[in-house]
């Protein structure tokens, strides 16, 4: 019974020798070559169990032989050891990264050696059906078009990896990185739909790139595929809507169905997010595996890009966000006001109004229905004047029980219109906990500023907080403004 076969290939006749009789001795069969070229006719024609490549050969060195061998759709997955007397990090960091299996200098121990190509062969046994022979030599112009082939791959890659990295450089705004990151790719796949999915601590994000016109039914099939892929891979989903944002479209008519869909995952081992790919393209149902994984490394970089500008923004908004009730705080809230004062200055840009808003009674609250009522009344009253502002607007808790809004282009009578509904959706919400229904009122001060008055957002601020203390003052529940006799 033949051994396992061995491919040496080295351009020194007495290591040749010195090799080939420790393999022999050891039972396996051994062909060798002297240069690169002939290396790969034999590795075609012979199909090694293991081949012991030398990194410095005539006609090709060891390095492109293994690049070429490593990129071919079936000898990829014979097993490749350098073999050199060139034991520097930067000479091995080279040779693994180009696919070597391992890398090894020539003053290994024998039985260490014959050690590593044991553990190959037993690798390689689940994948030799795949390996097939050619029925010819492999010419000189067939390796140099295979190389030029491979390095045109690489060229592609990378520069289409650059463009996706550059995006991360250019703006660190999440949503403008999907966008722009959704833009390239479409580049590359000339899809119809592109969508980014994103699940993280259960909740799924869906922000889709389309040339269609989407109705809600299209809606809920994309929420229906990506649900039916995370559940797929063991995720666990929290909610049962997804949030969909919709970054373009378009009014072109699309055939969209779950077959036409085609899903490429990823988990990220690092942060435990779950991302995913999703395209409209009936031309991904054809790519070869070459191009699936030419396709796999794009879409992983596009991925750690945008997941990155995402970890930015959770991390960015920690920082300005109230944790109780997921508002602005009040430090964020003073940067905003004193750009809006600057942009009111500079350019003439009309009038803004300044909202504060205070719980009346809010003691009385915590004492008749504990503390944990008080934070859920906090959070209701965020959620009111989340839904009722403008996104142009500005809402922040600024401490305790109070509240403070900016509202940009508005005057001091449209200020207190806007307070005044305020005001009524919170008379008319039901605040509960529990079982218990709370009466909840609030009292709101009215003040403006604008290009024609210098007034500093300090000013504006504790002009809006005099007009809460007559509201106060004559009987709460009620919207006073400022004016100079307040």
């Amino acid at each position: 019974m033949k051994g396992n076969l061995i491919l040496l290939v080295d351009d020194s006749p007495l290591i040749v020798a010195m090799l080939s009789d420790l393999l022999i001795n050891a039972g396996y069969e051994v062909i060798s070559a002297s240069d690169g070229v002939e290396a790969i006719n034999k590795a075609y024609s012979e199909i090694p169990d293991v081949i012991l490549l030398d990194v410095m050969m005539p006609k090709m060195n060891g390095y492109q032989v293994c690049r070429l061998l490593k990129n071919d759709e079936y000898m990829k997955y014979i097993p490749i050891i350098m073999f050199t007397t060139r034991d520097k990090p930067i000479e091995k960091f080279w040779g693994l990264h180009i696919g070597a299996d391992e890398y090894v200098s020539k003053d290994i121990e024998a039985e260490k050696l014959l050690e590593l190509i044991s553990k190959y062969i037993d690798k390689l046994s689940e994948y030799k059906s795949l390996l097939k022979k050619k029925n010819r030599d492999i010419t000189l112009t067939d390796i140099l078009l295979k190389t030029n082939n491979i390095l045109d791959n690489k060229l592609y890659e990378l520069t289409i990896i650059n463009r996706i990295t550059n995006v991360a450089w250019k703006t660190k705004n999440f949503r403008e990185v999907i966008i722009n990151v959704l833009h390239i790719l479409e580049e590359i796949f000339n899809y119809e739909l592109g969508a980014f999915c994103l699940l993280d601590e259960g909740k799924l994000n869906i922000f889709i790139s389309t040339k269609g016109n989407l109705d809600i039914k299209d809606i809920d099939l994309i929420d229906r595929f990506c649900r039916k892929q995370i559940l797929s891979v063991g995720e666990m989903l929290k909610e049962d809507k997804s949030k969909t944002y919709i970054l373009k479209s378009g009014d072109k008519d699309i055939s969209l169905d779950e077959e036409n869909l085609f899903a490429f995952n990823f988990k990220s081992g690092d942060t435990g997010i779950y991302r995913s790919l999703v395209f409209l393209d009936s031309q991904l149902s054809n790519i070869t595996d070459s191009e699936r994984n030419t396709y796999q490394l794009i879409l992983e970089q596009a991925l750690v890009v945008i997941e990155n500008a995402y970890l930015y923004e959770k991390i960015r908004l920690r920082s300005v966000t109230d944790e109780l009730t997921k508002l602005y705080n009040r430090r964020y809230f003073f940067v905003r006001v004193n750009e809006e004062c600057e942009r009111v200055t500079r350019y003439g840009g009309g009038w803004f109004s300044i909202l504060i808003l205070d719980i009346d009674h809010f003691k009385r609250v915590n004492d008749t229905y504990g503390h944990l009522a008080g934070d859920e009344v906090l959070r209701e009253i965020a959620k009111i004047l989340k839904t009722s502002a403008r996104s142009t607007d500005v809402a922040a808790r600024f401490g305790g029980e109070e509240f403070i809004m900016l509202l940009p282009e508005t005057d001091l009578q449209g200020g207190a219109k806007f307070a005044e509904r305020i005001r009524k959706k919170i008379e008319d919400h039901s605040f509960q906990y529990k079982d218990k229904i709370i009466p909840v009122t609030v009292s709101i001060g009215v003040a403006s500023g604008g290009c024609k008055d210098n007034k500093t957002p300090d000013v504006i601020i504790g002009q809006a907080d005099k007009a809460l203390y007559k509201a106060k003052e004559t009987g709460r529940n009620r919207v006073c403004i400022y004016d100079e006799t307040t």
